[in-house]
């Protein structure tokens, strides 16, 4: 054994993974050479072929990996520390990047002394084996937590998408009312003046049972509406009648209701009264719009809720339906320009489960039938409503999962009580089975 040999031996022998050999041993390091690397230094890259195993002497290197365009730090790797040896012995690219993060001291083994390293240095070998098992199961647990910071960021992104829009058009909503409330102060002085108490009364009555036409308008027959009742607000001396006649005719008015309705008034006082029953229900509008808005943010908010926090989760009896809502609000920034249906059987009893888990359970199935539609048009049906279902790859993914989803099922109720009674699961063969026999006949 020459000195240097000697002296490299002596000083791998300070460090945990060498601790165990003997003089005996200096065939095990033969080969293998100390470098010097400076700070922010490369020492090996993700993607290139693994051609050496690395013992740090002094310093510190960090271990990172690229996942899509972002770089993440897995590790850091100290005096006594070792990598490179998975890629190594799976003879794969290095799938981290080690970087010096200080003047760092290494002694880099060749792959050929790597291998008489494992070969003739059993105690060397059995502690490089044991650390790839837990090296590997760091990585999958950080890829995952990866995967799922990954998920809730573009759920985060999407719920803000979805409460950004009710919260404009409330925002919106507000700023309009200021004006219309602006305008319906305006008229009513001067209608006090010339209206009684009964056509005050009677006015009043027709505005608030003023019922708006429910569903979608076709836009050609609103605006014929439109043109009818600005051609009639006009012949009675209204200059801003292009101006009014959309309210009037979207809260489903026409002109031969106008005319009553301005029968027994002063004459004088019809351009006033249209410009205050526009105002009226210019306000009635807005307010159902701000109720809808924020509607829609409290039903965000619940379904965030009950996402949260499910290690707190407890058992209970869950309705299933409630639970695909849910998911389906969380979805809905992804649900744009998707045909949906639910055929939801109103018979289905609630059943005990882990309400926030099983909400995640829909969440993925939904999100990967997303992500496999082949097509997006529309959005239909409701809650209890027979849908017809087009035939798809869905319906046999959903029959190949259900033995996997019956396993998880009872596995969860095998950590209860022994005397636990576990619900059937016939229902769910039944709903797949039923779904693929309506996708095939259709």
């Amino acid at each position: 054994m020459t000195t240097n040999t000697a002296a490299t031996l002596d000083s791998l022998r300070r460090l945990p993974l060498f601790a165990h050999l003997t003089d005996n041993d200096s065939a095990c390091v033969e080969g293998g050479q100390t470098l010097r690397f400076a700070a922010g230094e490369i020492i090996a890259r993700e993607g290139e072929p693994a051609e050496h195993f690395f013992v740090v002497l002094e310093g510190n290197v960090s271990a990172s990996k690229n996942f899509g365009e972002q770089e993440a730090v897995i590790t850091e790797h100290h005096p006594g520390g070792f990598f490179g040896e998975i890629p190594m012995l799976l003879n794969t690219p290095y799938f981290i990047t080690a970087r010096a993060r200080c003047e760092s001291r290494l002694f880099q083994f060749p792959k050929k002394t790597f291998w008489n390293l494992i070969s003739t240095c059993p105690s060397v070998a059995t502690q490089i084996v044991r650390s790839v098992a837990a090296r590997l199961r760091t990585l999958l647990a950080f890829s995952q937590h990866r995967d799922k910071l990954a998920s809730l960021g573009r759920m985060a992104a999407g719920l803000a998408h979805e409460l950004n829009n009710p919260a404009a058009a409330a925002h919106r909503a507000a700023a309009q009312l200021d004006e219309a409330v602006e305008k319906l102060e305006t008229v009513t002085q001067p209608l006090h003046q010339c209206l009684s108490s009964e056509q005050w009364q009677r006015l009043t009555a027709l505005a608030s049972n003023s019922v708006r036409p429910t569903g979608a308008a076709d836009p050609v027959d609103q605006t014929d509406r439109e043109e009818r009742i600005a051609t009639l607000l006009e012949s009675r001396g209204l200059r801003d009648a292009w101006q009014v006649a959309p309210t009037l005719a979207a809260a489903g008015w026409e002109p031969p209701a106008l005319d009553e309705l301005i029968a027994d008034m002063p004459a004088l006082a019809a351009g006033n009264v249209f410009r205050w029953l526009e105002a009226r229900l210019s306000i009635d509008s807005l307010l159902d719009e701000g109720d809808d808005s924020i509607s829609r943010i409290e039903e965000v908010v619940k379904a965030v809720r009950s996402y949260s926090r499910p290690e707190h989760a407890k058992l209970e009896e869950i309705d299933l339906h409630e639970g695909i809502e849910k998911a389906i609000t969380m979805l809905s920034h992804k649900l744009k320009g998707v045909t949906l249906f639910r055929e939801f059987d109103p018979r289905l009893p609630r059943i005990p489960a882990y309400a926030s888990e099983l909400n995640q359970v829909w969440s993925h199935l939904i999100d990967n039938a997303l992500d496999r539609s082949p097509a997006r048009a529309g959005c239909g049906s409701a809650r209890g409503r027979k849908a017809t279902l087009s035939p798809s790859k869905s319906q046999t993914t959903a029959q190949a999962f259900l033995p996997k989803i019956r396993r998880l099922y009872l596995s969860r109720f095998s950590r209860q009580k022994a005397s636990a009674k576990v619900p059937d699961l016939d229902w769910l063969s039944a709903a797949v089975s039923s779904s693929s026999t309506a996708a095939k006949s259709n």
